[in-house]
C-alpha cells in the first residue's frame, strides 16, 4: 500500500482542504444558529472528521471561532460605509448600515460577542482596519488643522459612534427600538462634527495669526 509523504504537494492539499471543511461546516453552523453557541463536536459532525481533527488544525474552541468570524464577515460585510468617499458620505451612511444592522441582529451580536472572546481581544490595540485607515484620511481631509493629538482622539470616538457595537448596544442594552437608536447616534454624531469644524476653524486662524508673527518678525 502506498502512503504519501507527509511533506508532499498532496499532503498539503489534504491538510489545506481538510481546514477549509472544518472552517465551512463552523461558518454554517454559525449562520444557522445566528451566531449562537455550538460544539466543536457539532462542527466535526458537519465536516465528517473526529473533534480530535478538529483540535490539530484548531487547538482550542475559542481560536476555532475567532477564525469561524473572520471567515463570516466576508459574506454578511455592508458596503455603506465602505463606498464612501468623503466625510458626508460616511456620516451620510449611517441610517443605512444600522438598518442592514438591525436586518442582521442576531449574527451581528453573535459576530461581535464572538470577536471579544478570548485573551487576545486587544491584540490588536494600535493598528487599524484598512477601512478605518481610509476614514481616518477622510477625517483628515475635514479637519486638517486639528491638532494631531485631538484628531486622533475624535477620530477615534467618531469610529466608536458610528460602529455596529454601539447600534447594538443601544437596542440590546437599554432596549431602545430602532429609530430611536439611529437618532441618537446620528445626534452625537451631528453634535461632534459641529464641535470639531470649530476647533479646526480656530486651529487654522492660530496657524495664520503664528505665521503673521513670524513674518513680523522676520521683516523687522
Amino acid at each position: 500500500m502506498t502512503t504519501t509523504p507527509p511533506g508532499s504537494a498532496s499532503a498539503a492539499r489534504h491538510r489545506a482542504a481538510t481546514r477549509s471543511a472544518i472552517l465551512e461546516a463552523s461558518t454554517r453552523l454559525f449562520l444557522d444558529r445566528r451566531g449562537r453557541d455550538f460544539t466543536t463536536g457539532e462542527v466535526a459532525d458537519r465536516a465528517e472528521v473526529t473533534r480530535r481533527t478538529v483540535y490539530r488544525y484548531f487547538s482550542t474552541r475559542e481560536d476555532l471561532l475567532r477564525e469561524t468570524v473572520r471567515h463570516v464577515m466576508p459574506e454578511i460585510q455592508q458596503e455603506s460605509y465602505e463606498a464612501a468617499e468623503t466625510l458626508d458620505q460616511w456620516i451620510a451612511a449611517m441610517p443605512d448600515h444600522f438598518a442592514w444592522v438591525e436586518e442582521h441582529f442576531a449574527i451581528m451580536r453573535g459576530v461581535i460577542l464572538a470577536s471579544m472572546e478570548g485573551d487576545d481581544f486587544l491584540a490588536g490595540e494600535g493598528t487599524r482596519h484598512p477601512r478605518d485607515d481610509r476614514h481616518w484620511n477622510l477625517f483628515r481631509d475635514r479637519f486638517p488643522h486639528l491638532d494631531p493629538s485631538r484628531a486622533r482622539a475624535d477620530f477615534a470616538l467618531l469610529r466608536q459612534l458610528t460602529s455596529s457595537i454601539t447600534y447594538l448596544f443601544l437596542r440590546g442594552r437599554f432596549g431602545l427600538d430602532e429609530a430611536t437608536a439611529t437618532a441618537t447616534i446620528v445626534r452625537q454624531v451631528d453634535s461632534l462634527l459641529h464641535d470639531l469644524g470649530q476647533a479646526d476653524v480656530e486651529a487654522a486662524g492660530t496657524a495664520r495669526s503664528d505665521g503673521d508673527d513670524h513674518a513680523d518678525e522676520h521683516d523687522r
